[in-house]
């Protein structure tokens, strides 16, 4: 099959961004959660993927990028290893709603006490919770 250059330029563009993008990690990207209870518990792996350590910050947000206060956030800041992961457990409270979107961000950053400190990103994780009646 003949494919233009262009096509397959634009392809190894493509891999080369995903690749270069993996550096930071949340697992899973989305996930369902059903309760009975007046909150609900989500989980995450967040993982550095870089040779040197990172410092991590996890943080919960609502839809329109609000910051929710959990409950309780597990590992919420954490010095990382290379290769290292962890999990991170949150209890969110469901605000007198039936459903609720919440997104668990990671945000990662050279370790700390060194100039030239630089913030390399956020990404995020998204939980949808259904409260069963």
């Amino acid at each position: 099959m003949y494919r233009p250059i262009k096509y397959i330029l634009s392809a190894l563009t493509l891999s080369t961004v995903s690749l270069s993008a993996s550096a930071q990690s949340v697992a899973p990207m989305t996930q369902d959660v059903r309760g009975f209870n007046a909150k609900f518990v989500a989980q995450i792996e967040i993982r550095n993927t870089y040779d040197t350590p990172q410092q991590t910050t996890v943080r919960v947000y609502t839809p329109d990028w609000h910051l929710v206060e959990p409950i309780y956030l597990s590992n919420a800041n954490r010095l990382l290893g290379p290769n290292e992961k962890v999990i991170v457990t949150a209890l969110i409270s469901f605000a007198n709603q039936s459903r609720r979107v919440v997104y668990i961000c990671n945000s990662i950053t050279p370790r700390r006490g060194g100039s030239g400190q630089t913030y390399r990103g956020e990404v995020c994780g998204k939980v949808s919770a259904q409260r069963l009646r």
